[in-house]
């Protein structure tokens, strides 16, 4: 049997839900047993979903260091989920990490700093795994000399849990938001584009939780828009909203650090066209399933030329599917 340790600083949001989703569906294969340490915490859901898969792990190993190494020489792949956090920069240079074999997973796209990709980090392990292509336009990778240690493979959670959504009936014209409500990610602006969207009845569905969350709700209040907005917090189970949202309405930040986006992948899943501005990742996600936007005007205009087809094809103007 080949023994694979993964290593990720924490477990929860989009990374937790790709690399649990992973386990499950492994799970079956005898041939490979996991075990995944954490420098840091795992969170509730992650963990229910990693018993349930039957995953041996260990949180807070940043607290043991030796306990990890050890760990590393009872094994014969090491994967290492990368993207820019201290942990785990400290531990790949603070350390050396007994003889092994060590692929590293990215879930950054290494377009933008922190989140970049350096030639030494490249050349770290046997194989470099990208998330999405959008990073073969980086820099240091197209410029780097030794591409066959280089793959890309596209990477989401899964969309089984998905799979059964159906749109429910709802009295207003629902335009969704699933992620971090942090400017870090998010479009700087997105108050107020929702502010100039001028469709009846409308309602923004910010559906997460981050470091900006009460300061986005101060400026919706501030601007009197409370009627329109509803925020409900980090979500377990996001088939529920999924089922009421009319348009997915997806502005980040040119500078944000995403790559293959689950929430992206399963509003499209469930058929509800996503408004995108045209980044890397964006762009590379979306293609012919959605509307891809250079400007705010052009954001704006999208989604009030969508709410004009769809009630179109509505049986009342106040009915959406």
């Amino acid at each position: 049997m080949t023994k694979i340790l993964h290593i990720s600083t924490h477990l929860g949001g989009g990374v937790g839900r790709v690399l649990t989703g992973y386990l499950k569906n492994v799970k079956s294969d005898h041939d490979f047993e996991h075990q995944i340490y954490c420098l840091d915490y795992i969170n509730d859901s992650a963990k229910k979903l990693l018993n349930e898969s039957g995953t041996e792990y260990q949180e807070n190993a940043h607290e043991n260091i030796p306990e990890l190494l050890a760990a590393i020489t009872k094994t014969d792949i090491v994967v290492i989920h990368w993207w820019n956090h201290p942990l785990l920069l400290d531990l790949l240079v603070r350390y050396e990490l007994p003889s092994c074999r060590v692929a590293i997973w990215s879930h950054i796209s290494g377009n933008q700093p922190p989140n970049i990709f350096s030639v030494p980090l490249l050349d770290y392990p046997d194989l470099f795994v990208f998330t999405t292509p959008m990073s073969y336009l980086v820099d240091e990778v197209a410029n780097y000399a030794d591409k066959a240690r280089l793959k890309d493979i596209w990477s989401t959670g899964g969309l089984d849990h998905i799979r059964d959504v159906v749109k429910n009936e709802h009295d207003s014209f629902n335009i969704g938001y699933i992620g971090t409500v942090d400017y870090a990610k998010m479009y700087s602006n997105f108050v107020d584009m929702c502010a100039k969207i001028d469709i009846p009845n409308v309602r923004f569905i910010i559906c997460g939780d981050g470091s900006q969350l009460e300061e986005m709700k101060q400026d919706v209040k501030s601007r009197g828009l409370d009627e329109r907005f509803v925020f409900t917090g980090f979500i377990n189970n996001i088939s529920d909203y999924l089922s009421t949202f009319d348009i997915f309405a997806y502005a980040l930040s040119s500078e944000h650090y995403g790559t293959c986006d689950q929430a992206l992948a399963e509003a499209m899943g469930c058929g509800i066209v996503p408004v995108v501005f045209d980044n890397n990742m964006e762009k590379y996600m979306v293609s012919q399933c959605g509307m891809v936007v250079a400007s705010e005007d052009e954001y704006i205009s999208s989604i009030m030329k969508l709410y004009a087809i769809m009630t179109s094809f509505s049986n009342t103007s106040k009915t959406f599917y």
